[in-house]
């Protein structure tokens, strides 16, 4: 029998080894469940938001304004000013956009119909013109990152010179909103080609003029990503848990 003091401390010290592997083990395999059942309701709840079934829902809150932030306070701005009398597109690059129907431009508050006069920046139903210059013109704007830096200037000038800041002025608030929801949108666009959470936008918001009228909306891709996200972390978090279990037994 050992009664040493050294062989009561490794005794003590083995006791609380496997203890705290005991406790371990059970938090990683809870949290690796839980966070694989993410991968599989996180997606179908990205779609119930766009489908306008969690309106009531606080626990999808942030969920929720993050998606407004880019549909709303960004693409939807995006869709009015964007190759736009302050924010003129060149004449090549902007064919995509000059092609396509009345129709079709008028759901997004579009129209390539020639300005009444050049300070206009739509007509009297309220639907922005399209607007090109000749390309390599200074005043085009390559992307809507451009555009918005361009009507921030224009609105800090009639500010400073006495005047009232034009419609498309934005407070300090909802210049952060569009700030965030642009870093989420980009990341999307430049791997997905898409625009928009659930609405496919007009225009791409980081992507060059160049590179066309959008396709699709990013929620699909937003979905695929967040299963990937959280599949490979749960499956990574359950098997550590399934590991330190197999050495709290043996």
């Amino acid at each position: 029998m050992c009664c040493t003091s050294s062989c009561c401390n490794k005794c003590f010290l083995a006791v609380i080894y496997g203890v705290m592997l005991f406790v371990m083990w059970i938090i990683f395999i809870a949290v690796g469940g839980v966070v694989t059942g993410a991968s599989i309701v996180g997606p179908q709840q990205v779609q119930d938001v766009c489908d306008g079934k969690l309106d009531d829902n606080e626990r999808m809150k942030v969920v929720m304004d993050t998606i407004h932030q880019v549909d709303n306070d960004l693409v939807g701005l995006m869709n009015e000013r964007m190759c736009g009398l302050a924010c003129p597109c060149e004449e090549t690059p902007a064919k995509p956009w000059t092609s396509l129907s009345e129709g079709d431009l008028k759901k997004y508050k579009r129209t390539k119909e020639v300005q009444s006069s050049p300070s206009d920046d739509k007509d009297a139903e309220g639907n922005f013109y399209i607007v090109t210059v000749a390309d390599g013109d200074e005043e085009a704007v390559q992307n809507y990152k451009e555009c918005l830096a361009k009507l921030k200037s224009y609105n800090d000038d009639i500010v400073a010179n006495g005047g009232e800041p034009s419609e498309s002025a934005m407070t300090p608030e909802q210049e952060e909103k569009v700030e965030t929801a642009y870093k989420v949108v980009s990341y999307f666009e430049k791997k997905y080609s898409c625009s928009g959470i659930c609405d496919v936008g007009l225009f791409y918001a980081s992507l060059p003029v160049k590179d066309g009228v959008p396709q699709h909306a990013c929620a699909s891709d937003v979905q695929i990503e967040i299963k990937n996200s959280f599949a490979n972390l749960g499956y990574a978090t359950l098997i550590i848990g399934l590991l330190m279990f197999v050495m709290w037994i043996f």
